[in-house]
């Protein structure tokens, strides 16, 4: 039993890390949001992406221990137990962190996306004026005389 404590606590501290990493990388990407660099926040995206899976796979590694009765795990030290435990409530508080900052980022790249289309619609406008006076202009150089 001891072996799988060891194991449970491997993965408690490589969620910890995940999500402290999710949480940086959250933050990086506030950043270049409000910066305007795709190109970076797009390898940024590729970054959070493997977190993800990573993180997936540590859940995916919990999954024998969630039938069990925590109370009748056996530790090394009493020390070990509550440095998990403190751990996983850590990691909890980081999860919410991440999940409040991907929400703020969320709306912060529709704010982003809906300005680039209203000056792509302005532009496409004022493309369009430019046009029809230019089209004008032909006319009125080989239009009529009202002179006469």
């Amino acid at each position: 039993m001891l072996a799988t404590t060891q194991q449970l606590a491997e993965l408690i501290e490589a969620k910890h890390a995940c999500l402290v990493e999710l949480r940086d990388l959250s933050r990086q990407q506030a950043t270049l949001i409000e910066s305007g660099d795709l190109t970076e926040l797009l390898r940024m995206f590729a970054g959070k992406q493997r977190l993800i899976e990573q993180l997936h796979a540590v859940e995916r590694g919990f999954d024998p221990y969630r039938q069990q009765d925590p109370d009748r795990r056996v530790w090394r030290t009493a020390g070990e137990r509550e440095r998990c435990a403190a751990l996983l409530g850590q990691a909890q508080a980081l999860f919410d962190e991440v999940l409040d900052q991907e929400r703020e980022n969320e709306a912060n790249l529709k704010l982003r996306r809906d300005e680039v289309a209203a000056k792509l619609q302005m532009l496409q406008s004022a493309s369009e004026a430019r046009q029809a006076y230019a089209d004008c202009s032909e006319f009125g150089t080989a239009g009529l005389d009202l002179a006469s």
